[in-house]
């Protein structure tokens, strides 16, 4: 036992048979009834149209099955993450067999092995009962989380939408969502077989980005469909837009989670409700919702099966089996999704396997086979693509790209706190809380070995160090679960009076009391982490005003595309997920990068962003001084150099059918005059408006 308290294993477990055979003649058919049943359910889900609620069945029943976690939240987290992470493993399956993502065969196999471990485990479906106050506070910042990101899509019409979808100038959600569309369509691993996905993706996406995290939101629009195919893409669009919003407030309430379970009693009463809310808030308003609009959708899913990784293993081994699987799970989860952080998770836990070796060695063998087995399945989604693709880690970590950098001044102060914390409070006698110190070390020594790569390679950090850096923030968030315990244990800080009315109400009366100053605590904990905005949402200078938040000015929709009225004007007239190749001139006042950006999301709700590319590639490029469009890393970026000059081109001499949709009437002129000269006779030019906006 790591800590006396909230320790999963509380619960007696069933008494084992006699012996094997007993265990056969009294079990087997129960397991075969449940098999039987589990199939019946899910066949009734898909008669019914219900197959979105199949995954929070296989969640239930897999928390059921489980035995770390001694709270009903604590074992529904730890069983989300597990099924996450197998159900990536699963996808090397459901990438090859006939069934692809259908919801009937993903569920009724994921019902059929969970049987399975039931009855060669000899385990009784039980799931605990306690419910923790701070309960509220771990649900309350996800819900948050989830509100604040979703707020400017969910209160505007769905045409609205369409600006928020690819807000920043980076073009990442639209290859973000690119990926997503390819596994839709194969019904499977993109890396698996990149040769079909050529039209849908740019080249070496396939190979060359995890596929983790859209796959997981491809099985889940899998389930949400009923089977169906991906449909329109502007309504694909819509819904993976909505998932990958779920998946931050997943991520929120997982870290919140975390420094809740790493906490243990130090989480109690005001001084926990104080330390959580003020995480969640942090996490729900501040810099780290920038994932969301800059596109960051598989680094957030990376975040979410890192900080469940944690939290496992600093409570590891009070059964070192079943959480050396749970913990392989997660790693998993972080290889499939964004491998930047699994050399962080890698150290620690290969480091608290030897701070506890002492532990391990009643169950060294079956823990050993166990790694043994999680080793190579991390290992497939680095190596596979990479043998199929062209990718070199050692460059790629040296690239340079948008990114608000990580709040150095928030990063030292929680880590200094954090070590404060262990160094003058009883925590450092923990050997949960000692572990804990290993996985912010862990962290802070990976972030700091590549910033010392990139000073010597390039003489300046870069964007995948402030990836590091957000890891490693949000590491040190997690032990910051307990920190309340710095504040000096005295009696409610109520007046005398209070106390004196709440001891003649009894058991209710000091109940109510206490609840009322851990909810003053949660409110104060908000206001430290500068959660709440004050004065008027401004957005300058790509930063908010100072007594504003980043999720307020989100929330507000100071954060659209500046090409939203124009998108809108195209939705309006059916013109994007039509399937017609379509290339976009924006009004006048628009940068030439934005004419790129629109007419990449054109492509990608046409399935066609990987076409567009080979099309630039292929044509005559009206390029300025020094560039050469097949030698860049995005071509599309050398033709918005000469947009209006390049289109004139392709009107003139395009082989292959294409739609150019003109806001600027003096360029749609020239389009025309251009289209009538091409020999094919296959350019449409369609005219929206005109004049500046």
């Amino acid at each position: 036992m790591l800590d006396r308290v909230a320790a999963p294993e509380q619960q007696p477990g069933p008494r084992p048979y006699a012996s094997r055979a007993a265990f056969l003649r009294r079990r087997t058919p129960a397991a075969l009834t449940a098999l039987a049943a589990a199939w019946a359910v899910t066949a009734l889900a898909h008669l019914a149209h219900a197959d979105l609620v199949l995954p929070a069945l296989v969640v239930a029943a897999t928390a059921s099955l489980l035995r770390p976690g001694g709270g009903l939240l604590d074992r529904l987290v730890i069983a989300a993450g597990a099924v996450a992470g197998a159900a990536l493993v699963g996808g090397l399956l459901f990438s090859v067999w006939p069934w692809g993502l259908h919801p009937v065969p993903v569920a009724g196999f994921a019902f059929t092995l969970l049987v399975a471990a039931a009855w060669a485990l000899r385990r009784k479906p039980t799931l605990p009962t306690r419910v923790y106050g701070t309960d509220l506070a771990v649900a309350g910042a996800g819900l948050a989380a989830w509100l604040m990101t979703a707020w400017p899509t969910a209160t505007r019409p769905l045409v609205e939408r369409l600006g928020y979808f690819a807000g920043n100038d980076t073009g990442d959600r639209l290859r973000q969502f690119s990926l997503f569309d390819a596994i839709r369509q194969l019904d499977g691993y993109a890396f698996l077989d990149p040769g079909h996905t050529k039209q849908i993706l740019v080249s070496g996406m396939a190979t060359n980005y995890p596929n983790g995290a859209h796959f997981l939101y491809a099985l889940a629009d899998s389930f949400r469909m009923n089977g169906a195919a991906p449909g329109n893409g502007v309504a694909e669009a819509h819904r993976y837009y909505s998932l990958l919003l779920l998946g931050y407030g997943a991520f929120v309430l997982a870290t919140v989670w975390a420094a809740r379970w790493v906490a243990g009693h130090r989480a109690r009463g005001w001084r926990g409700a104080l330390a959580l809310s003020a995480i969640g808030a942090f996490l729900a308003t501040g810099v780290m919702t920038t994932s969301v609009w800059y596109g960051f959708d598989s680094q957030v899913l990376g975040l979410f099966f890192t900080v469940l990784a944690i939290a496992l293993l600093v409570r590891y081994p009070d059964r070192p089996v079943e959480q050396t699987v749970l913990v392989g799970l997660a790693l998993i989860g972080v290889a499939f999704t964004y491998p930047l952080y699994a050399p962080a998770l890698a150290l620690g836990a290969a480091a608290t396997m030897w701070a506890v070796r002492a532990r391990l060695r009643r169950r060294l063998l079956p823990v050993a086979v166990t790694c043994a087995a999680v080793v190579p399945l991390v290992l497939v989604p680095i190596v596979v693509p990479r043998l199929a693709g062209d990718f070199n880690a050692s460059s790629h970590l040296l690239l340079w790209g948008p990114i608000i950098r990580a709040p150095r001044r928030v990063l030292a102060a929680a880590t200094a706190v954090f070590v404060l914390y262990l160094a003058v409070s009883r925590a450092r006698r923990s050997p949960t809380q000692r572990l804990m110190g290993i996985q912010v070390a862990a962290a802070a020594v990976v972030a700091l070995g590549l910033w010392v790569y990139q000073r010597s390679e390039i003489g300046e950090s870069s964007y995948y160090l402030e990836k590091l850096l957000y890891a490693w923030l949000v590491t040190g968030l997690i032990g910051l679960g307990g920190a309340g315990a710095l504040i000096s244990r005295s009696r409610l800080p109520l007046p005398r009076v209070a106390h004196e009315r709440a001891d003649k109400l009894g058991s209710r009366g000091r109940w109510a009391a206490r609840g009322t100053v851990a909810v003053a605590a949660a409110l104060a904990g908000v206001l430290l982490a500068g959660g709440i905005s004050f004065g008027k949402p401004e957005f300058r200078d790509n930063r908010p005003a100072p007594d504003n938040t980043w999720g307020k000015v989100w929330a507000d929709g100071l954060i659209v595309s500046p090409a939203q009225s124009e998108l809108m004007a195209m939705q309006r007239r059916k013109l994007l997920g039509n399937g017609k190749f379509t290339m976009v001139v924006l009004r006048a006042s628009r940068t030439a990068w934005q004419n790129a950006l629109v007419t990449m999301q054109a492509a990608v709700l046409n399935h066609q962003l990987g076409t567009l590319e080979k099309y630039v590639a292929d044509m005559p490029l009206v390029a300025s001084e020094k560039q050469d469009a097949r030698k860049a890393l995005d071509p599309m970026y050398y033709v918005a150099q000469n947009w209006d000059e390049n289109l004139e081109v392709y009107s003139r001499t395009s082989p292959v059918p294409l739609q150019i949709v003109s806001f600027d009437p003096v360029v749609g002129v020239r389009l025309v005059r251009a289209a009538a000269q091409n020999p094919c006779h296959c350019v449409k030019i369609v005219q929206i408006g005109g004049g500046k906006s």
